[in-house]
Parts: structure tokens; C-alpha cells; sequence
């Protein structure tokens, strides 16, 4: 079974504190903290592509609601933030950014790990309001978007620390399951602008309810199988990390696992995927639309 790093001490604790123990626990922490960079979700060219697309369909909804366009530049601001934080293996080492879905809470791993998201993510939204340079507001909004754009991914939410280094599995596969912008784009277009008339909703709403959707998708069943897509993503104790279920971590991919009294089986590239994926993505993009709005409304 393999465990989580805020797990470790628990393992470790009852070994004995001889040198050549203390030598195998300083590399174990040095390889855990190594693979904790991956600990982000989405690769920084799909925040860049959900940012662009919802910032076309918000411009087309703005003057119908009294809303400022935002610039070509403005969306580039947020967007390559999304891109920085997706990428930087240096910064992800300290500041893992997983929800703590029970209480919302801040953690940390020897004093050092930010292991939950929510303190900083509250952090950035009061910068936001207190920042009077107009493009360092757009690059704080792509902070704040990339952090809620995340919420749509299962592993994030559980959450579930997904690198396998003795296993040379490093990502999460729904996070790099391909994004079809071009279909989604459609499909906000037909939604049109209702769903932002309203909308007064603030970051921090935005983040539980993308999440609460999440926690939805993973406890719904698997069309025409008698298991819930928790057979990928099982949650754990409450403030706990999970753990990859039966189906294991090949969202995408051929697998096979027992499911009641029978075996359940998704082929490569199966439309169950597609369409779960493409679920996750749209209620990603809902939300960044949702963002947008409190940024220009709260400018």
C-alpha cells in the first residue's frame, strides 16, 4: 500500500535510530520531497487553453451584463501564471496544493510542506484586493484560477498523492487527459450568458462548489456498471489522504477490476472517459467564467 508523505512519520517512528536507519529515512524523504513537485494537477498548456476559452466566451457575455472586456493582455497575465505554477518544479516542492475537503483547513509536513492549497489560495485573494498595479491583479487572478481550475480533478480533491517514484508513475492520468477546447467552447456557447446574470459568487465559494462537484462525479456510477468511479479515486479518513481504487490509476487506459460480483472492464480511450473527462473540464471553465466576473466586478 503505498502512503502519503504526511503518512511517513508513521512508518518510520517505530524503526530503530541506529546510523544506518537514519541514513535510509534522509533518503526516503529526500525522494518523496524530490516527486513532490509533481504534486500539481493539470499541465500548465491545459490551464492555458481552459483560461483563453473562458475568457472568449466571457467576452462575449460582458456587454450584456455591464462588465468590462478583458484585454488580450489581461488574459495573458492570467494566463502564463497558470502556466508558472503548473511548471515550476521548485515552488511545487513546498507548496503541494491539495484540498483539505473536510474543513477547508491548511496543513503542513514537518513545519516545512505546505501539503493543502488553502492558505495561500486565501492569501492570493486578499492580495487581489489590495493590489493597485492593474496587470500584477491579472497575475494574481491566474494564481487564484489556477488553484480553482484544479478542483475539477479527483486526485486534488480527495485527495490522493499520486507520485509513484519506485513505480516510475509521476502523473495522475486524468490530469493530462487530452482537453477538446474547441467542443467546449461550443458548449459554453450554447449555454450562453444566463448562468453569469446573477452570479455574485466569490472565490473561495467558487473553490468548495467546483470541489463539491468533484466529490459528486467521483461517488456517481460508472454507466452500465455496478461501481461508482470511486473504483479510481477511494477516499479516505476524514482530513487523511485516499488512495487509487481497484481500477488503479489508468483513467484513459485499458483496465480491468472486480466490481460486486463480476469484472468491470474500460478499453483504451473508452467514451466513459471522454465523457467524465469532458464533464470535470466543462465545470472547470464554469468556474473560471465565474472568476472572471468577480475580477472585473471587484477591480
Amino acid at each position: 500500500m503505498p502512503y502519503p508523505m504526511e503518512n511517513l512519520m508513521l512508518i518510520i517512528r517505530p524503526l530503530p535510530t541506529n546510523r544506518r536507519c537514519l541514513d535510509w529515512i534522509r533518503m526516503m524523504l529526500c525522494a518523496l520531497l524530490f516527486c513532490a513537485p509533481l504534486g500539481w494537477c493539470y499541465e500548465g498548456d491545459i490551464h492555458q487553453r481552459m483560461t483563453f476559452a473562458a475568457a472568449r466566451q466571457f467576452n462575449t457575455c460582458a456587454p450584456e451584463l455591464g462588465l468590462e472586456l478583458l484585454t488580450p493582455l489581461q488574459v495573458r497575465y492570467m494566463a502564463k501564471t497558470g502556466v508558472k505554477e503548473a511548471d515550476s518544479r521548485g515552488v511545487r516542492m513546498f507548496r503541494w496544493g491539495f484540498y483539505e475537503r473536510e474543513r477547508q483547513a491548511s496543513k503542513r509536513l514537518l513545519g516545512v510542506v505546505q501539503t493543502r492549497l488553502h492558505e495561500r489560495f486565501d492569501r492570493f485573494v486578499k492580495e487581489a484586493s489590495e493590489t493597485e498595479d492593474l496587470l500584477a491583479y491579472y497575475s494574481v487572478t491566474g494564481e487564484i484560477m489556477t488553484r480553482v481550475q484544479d478542483m475539477s480533478v479527483p486526485v486534488f480533491v480527495v485527495p490522493i498523492y499520486y507520485s509513484r517514484f519506485w513505480r516510475f508513475s509521476l502523473r495522475d492520468r486524468l490530469s493530462t487527459y487530452p482537453i477538446d477546447v474547441e467542443m467546449l467552447s461550443r458548449m459554453l456557447s450554447v449555454r450562453g450568458c444566463a448562468m453569469l446574470r446573477d452570479d455574485e459568487a466569490l472565490p473561495g465559494e467558487l473553490l468548495v462548489e467546483l470541489a463539491d462537484k468533484t466529490i459528486a462525479a467521483i461517488r456517481s456510477p460508472i454507466s452500465g456498471f455496478p461501481a461508482t468511479w470511486e473504483s479510481f479515486w477511494q477516499f479516505g479518513l476524514a482530513g487523511k489522504f485516499g488512495r487509487y481504487g481497484p481500477a488503479g490509476n489508468r483513467f484513459g487506459e485499458k483496465t480491468q477490476f472486480s466490481c460486486d460480483v463480476q469484472e468491470c472492464v474500460l478499453v483504451e480511450d473508452d467514451p466513459l472517459y471522454r465523457e467524465f473527462a469532458t464533464a470535470r473540464h466543462l465545470d472547470a471553465l464554469d468556474a473560471s467564467l465565474r472568476l472572471m466576473r468577480w475580477a472585473q466586478q471587484n477591480r
